[in-house]
């Protein structure tokens, strides 16, 4: 649900991993939105190269330009 809403709003988190995800009481937080990014669009794509290199989608890592899906990739 998080990253629906996330992405519904344009913006790209580039660090989504297991340590930014917090479980409480039941409840599921995203969190360290440090080096998040807003978009214009949904089409327009980023091209910085930022995040954990271990999480990062390929077109990350190629330097090409990615949108959500690398989020989730």
């Amino acid at each position: 649900m998080a990253t629906v809403y996330m992405h519904k709003n344009k913006i790209l988190h580039r660090d989504l991993k297991t340590s930014n995800i917090f479980l409480k009481n039941g409840n599921i937080k995203v969190g360290d939105f440090g080096i998040s990014r807003s978009l214009a669009t949904t089409e327009e794509l980023a091209t910085t190269f930022i995040g954990t290199p271990y999480y990062m989608s390929p077109e990350v890592l190629k330097y090409e330009g990615y949108n959500n899906k690398s989020d989730i990739w």
